[in-house]
């Protein structure tokens, strides 16, 4: 009974300790990461990270990345107007995905500095097609664009509930929370 006890907890102390996060390059080999140490670093275009029980940094460039996953969200590398690309992974049902990036932009001058988070959202068949893009900023003269952004994307995924359920928490009053769709948690409707 003490040794099935003892492997009992063996086991529960592994699968807690068990890694979420994996990197895929581009020949398929899949790399175990640890979950607390990857980052996009999108003006290199390059992600990096740990491998588990280290404690120094290892990259890997879009360019050799198929696609990486952590803290629940899909990042994936794709080659889009003959430009290598690498975006958040929102949804995807059939050969569809939804995909995009946000990026903010700050400007100073003296004490003065204003920000601006622009995103920029595609619809992406398997085969790099852009469907639908979409470019969309957090300042007034972008109201318009942003609430036009949830019946958009919803044309083109009627039959991923979880996506449209999504788009429609997004209420009319708050137009802007549209813009935080790329730091949603990956939705598989296939």
């Amino acid at each position: 009974m003490k040794k099935f006890i003892l492997l009992f907890c063996f086991f529960i102390s592994f699968l807690s300790n068990a890694q979420n996060s994996y990197i895929v390059d581009k020949k398929g080999k899949k790399t175990i990461v640890r979950d607390d140490a990857i980052d996009v670093i999108l003006i290199d275009k390059r992600i990096s990270y740990k491998l588990p029980g280290k404690t120094w940094e290892k990259y890997i460039t879009y360019k050799h990345l198929d696609y990486a996953m952590f803290n629940g969200r899909y990042f994936k590398s794709f080659k889009l107007n003959r430009k290598r690309k690498a975006l958040f992974v929102v949804a995807e049902e059939g050969n569809k995905k939804l995909a995009g990036i946000s990026v903010v932009t700050t400007t100073s001058r003296g004490s003065y500095s204003n920000s601006i988070l622009r995103v920029h959202y595609y619809v992406i068949e398997n085969d790099d097609t852009i469907l639908l893009e979409i470019k969309a900023n957090d300042t007034k003269s972008g109201v318009a664009k942003r609430k036009k952004i949830a019946s958009q994307i919803k044309r083109h995924f009627p039959n991923c509930q979880e996506l449209i359920d999504r788009l429609n928490n997004y209420s009319e009053s708050d137009d802007k929370a549209i813009l935080s769709l790329t730091n949603s948690s990956y939705i598989n409707c296939n």
